[in-house]
């Protein structure tokens, strides 16, 4: 019986517990940069849908108010203090057959602390659409 003991204790048990403490962070840090990636990519579709949804708003003579209230309703899960949204040119000096530019600049606060440290934080997003005035 002793012996049964002694050789149970002798064993490669705590082998998995050593190697599963050593594998963890990683895998986690992995997680953390696969969920960050994706809140960066989804808020880059919006803008870049909003942007080309505020410039074809605008090529069919809408003001530049109304251009931003259509940019701001397709960026509705975005923070609104860190969108920036400049048009080019303004209403008055756009003209039949030319062309008007809409970019939005958006800055995406990074979740997880461990891509705080790595990237900027908040991270500077932009997109930029250009389209002929009807």
């Amino acid at each position: 019986m002793k012996r049964l003991i002694i050789s149970r204790l002798k064993g490669e048990q705590g082998q998995s517990l050593v190697e599963f403490a050593l594998v963890t962070p990683i895998l986690l840090l992995l997680l953390l940069g696969i969920i960050e990636f994706g809140h960066i990519f989804y808020s880059y579709l919006m803008i870049e849908n909003a942007s080309r949804d505020g410039a074809r708003y605008g090529s069919v003579w809408a003001t530049d108010m109304e251009i931003k209230q259509i940019i701001e309703e397709k960026t509705y899960s975005l923070e609104p203090n860190n969108l920036t949204i400049i048009i080019s040119p303004s209403y008055e000096y756009r003209q039949r057959g030319g062309k008007i530019e809409v970019s939005i600049d958006y800055e995406v606060p990074l979740w997880a602390p461990v891509w705080g440290e790595i990237l900027p934080n908040p991270f500077p997003i932009s997109a930029k659409t250009v389209m002929r005035v009807e």
